[in-house]
């Protein structure tokens, strides 16, 4: 990468001339109005409508939403609905819905892409100029003084201006490193650097910002210090645990952000000082052809139960421009496993957190949410009910959906608390929760999730922190940096309760040998306890990771009443299935095609006394191309497990060695440390004899020895999102 400073002087070419300021944000919600507003639904016309004397009729609407709020909050009117127009809607203070309405409270708009409302600013007076000693082309611009930090910058098209299409461009930024060594007298918070990685000093070096990559996370750090002497590269915060835990998985990879040394093309620097954006253009894009916007708004639109929300409906409009809340990253726990330590969204269903509260019921249909820097919707609280329907969720900074707001940790500072971060970010749900908080029925249906973890890479396409009766079906969950679906929180019991994965089509997971890939991860993702959960006639491929742990299905430990049953894995760089230390798991009528191992089961080490990790796999069809079926550590790890009525097929022709490198029929016989006699007793070693050649259908002949063992053929043609019309008739068959 050409870095347009070099790395060995602290001499800084000045800015640019400080240029026309872009227009003003939206004015604080103190002015009085100047028309009456009408009572029931408002309509919101950015094209057409008038501040001054719009009343919110469909003939005389509002202008602005900041309108509407600050009427509202002047007492004027009893609205029941917002109807927003076509067109870009800038939202300048959260849409904050607190009405409580013997009907639901509607906000809608002209369609997904046609209304959007945009947590952003539409940066004006950019002036193209040059920049740094090789003059590269740049635009430059200096925003309001009250403009807020961001990550991530957003550009249009002139020929998509007005409707919700943008591209992301990312902050000033080195190259993914390799550093030498944790400094083994600061291993939480200190690594050696090679001579010329890290530069002495940057310019506002206290918005520099390092990540560093372990096994299943990547955590972005303040700097505290660098020391040039001995190479040594101090942060604020420490990593969960200590850095050198996942050097072997993470290959000791760290990069340096926001930096402007680090400038390239196609990259953007925002002085937090100076208020001046700075951008290097790509070939071809061109300012007259181009417009700029600058997320602001963490959450753009907040279902607020808590003040009073019970009943309310969001349909047929875009969200954009969440910015991206960086508290995750400097209170807490660091880690954030599955972004956990992230707790709000650019869509936001903030139910009660007080016991016996009235409970929120949320309906969000046909939504798009989208270009933004943190997860797109969050269901949080005393949810009653939340139906999520034909959602397009993409371009997220971590995570598509999560339903549940628990964090790792209580803060827990151990850096300057008094950094001005002009957007601090405490998050919606205050203190962090270590029970479930009554979350149940939650349905998420026929959505596209995709091309998520932009800065919170461990984000997963969907959590499930906690939720009693929910339901994830008929969704494509795709192109994650982390896992597809994860479930549960901390090996915790009876956070996922009487709930289903079901039809879901959760491929493009993880990246292999990317030099930002994590480790450790899977389609789907129990973090243990004990999960009443049934996953089931789901399609998973595609799975790969920098490291280890590219697996399909993935129990972890101490999970416990996981079924996963009619489900078709194939193309993952591990194992199909791993079960670490898990037990009373299903494992049943699944197909499982491994580019190597299928099955995998791992214990600690060295393995207690009392330790079991017991699964029932049976009538399954488990097939390897070119290794054996079983990878474990441990004989003992399928001890207490019980297989039988499963086909096992090695495709290159060669046999297939079982637990404790025993052949099939010793494993009939004797099985390998099991307490109860053989194996697979009635299994069989063969052909399954699949009727296609598409890889996503496994149709079996007629022939098939799984069909003698009773498998139950899979119907794969309906997993993923429906259309409307085919969901209707599906529910009116049920």
């Amino acid at each position: 990468k050409m870095r347009l400073f070099h790395k060995h002087t602290l001499a800084l070419v000045a800015l640019a001339p400080v240029l026309a300021a872009a227009a003003p944000l939206e004015a604080p919600i103190t002015q009085a109005p100047t028309a009456h507003l009408h009572s029931g639904v408002v309509h919101i016309d950015a094209r057409s409508g008038c501040d001054g004397t719009g009343t919110g009729l469909a003939d005389r609407p509002l202008r602005t939403v900041g309108e509407w709020q600050r009427r509202v909050a002047g007492g004027s009117g009893n609205t029941t609905g917002l109807s927003f127009g076509p067109g870009i809607h800038t939202v300048a203070q959260t849409l904050r819905i607190t009405q409580s309405s013997p009907t639901p409270f509607v906000i809608s708009g002209a369609g997904k892409g046609v209304t959007t409302l945009s947590g952003g600013i539409k940066i004006d007076g950019v002036v193209e100029t040059t920049h740094g000693p090789s003059k590269q082309r740049a635009w430059v611009a200096t925003l309001p003084s009250n403009t807020s930090y961001f990550r991530q910058l957003f550009l249009q098209p002139l020929s998509e201006q007005g409707n919700a299409s943008f591209v992301r461009r990312v902050s000033a930024r080195s190259e993914v490193m390799v550093y030498d060594k944790a400094n083994p007298h600061d291993t939480e918070h200190s690594i050696v650097y090679s001579t010329g990685q890290v530069l002495p000093r940057y310019h506002n070096q206290e918005d520099v910002l390092a990540t560093l990559f372990h096994c299943w996370t990547a955590t972005t750090h303040r700097i505290r210090s660098i020391t040039a002497a001995n190479n040594t590269l101090t942060l604020y915060q420490a990593p969960h645990v200590d850095i050198p835990r996942c050097e072997h998985a993470s290959g000791k990879r760290f990069l340096i952000e926001d930096a402007l040394e680090e400038l390239s093309i196609g990259e953007f620097y925002f002085d937090r000082m100076s208020k001046v954006l700075t951008y290097l253009p790509l070939a071809g894009e061109t300012l007259e052809g181009t417009s700029l916007w600058a997320p602001q708004l963490i959450t753009v639109l907040s279902i607020d139960a808590a003040a009073g929300a019970t009943d309310v409906s969001v349909q047929d409009l875009s969200i954009v421009h969440g910015a991206a809340d960086m508290s995750g990253f400097f209170t807490g726990d660091c880690d954030g496993q599955s972004a956990t330590n992230l707790r709000s969204g650019v869509l936001q269903v903030n139910g009660s957190v007080v016991p016996g509260a009235r409970a929120v019921t949320a309906n969000i249909a046909r939504v798009e949410v989208a270009h933004t820097g943190s997860i797109g919707v969050v269901v949080g609280g005393m949810v009653q009910s939340a139906s999520l329907t034909y959602l397009t969720v993409h371009d997220t900074g971590a995570g598509a959906v999560r339903v549940g707001t628990t964090a790792l940790q209580p803060p827990t500072l151990d850096y300057d608390a008094t950094r001005a971060t002009d957007t601090p970010g405490a998050g919606a749900f205050g203190t962090a929760s270590a029970t479930a908080i009554g979350i149940t029925s939650v349905t998420l249906a026929d959505s596209d999730l995709s091309d998520g973890g932009h800065v919170y890479k461990m984000g997963p396409g969907v959590q499930l922190d906690d939720c009693t009766n929910c339901t994830v079906t008929h969704n494509a969950i795709h192109d994650f940096h982390y896992t597809g679906i994860s479930t549960g929180y901390g090996f915790q019991d009876n956070r996922i309760v009487n709930s289903q994965l079901s039809f879901n089509h959760i491929h493009g997971i993880g990246t292999q040998n990317a030099s930002d890939g994590l480790s450790d991860l899977g389609c789907v993702y129990t973090w243990g306890g004990r999960q009443t959960l049934r996953v089931h006639d789901n399609l998973c491929h595609d799975v790969a990771s920098y490291n280890y742990g590219g697996w399909g299905f993935y129990n972890d430990q101490t999970t416990q009443d996981v079924h996963w049953v009619g489900n078709a894995v194939h193309s993952t760089l591990d194992a199909c299935y791993h079960n670490h230390e898990g037990f009373n798991v299903v494992v049943a009528n699944n197909i499982l095609v491994g580019q190597g191992l299928v099955l995998r089961s791992a214990a600690p080490s060295p393995p207690p006394t009392d330790w079991h990790a017991a699964a029932n796999i049976t009538r399954n069809i488990l097939v390897t191309h070119s290794e054996d079926v079983f990878q474990s550590t441990d004989v003992r790890e399928w001890a207490l497990s019980q297989f039988d009525d499963n086909v096992y097929h090695r495709a290159d022709g060669q046999g297939i060695s079982f637990p404790g490198g025993v052949p099939f029929s010793k494993w009939q016989a004797v099985g390998a440390g099991t307490t109860h006699g053989g194996q697979d007793k009635h299994s069989v070693e063969g052909d399954p004899q699949f009727d296609s050649t598409d890889p996503n259908q496994f149709g079996l002949k007629p022939t098939s020895p799984a069909l003698k063992l009773g498998f139950q053929p899979l119907n794969l043609s309906t997993v993923g999102p429906r259309s409307a019309t085919s969901a209707q008739t599906k529910s009116c068959q049920v």
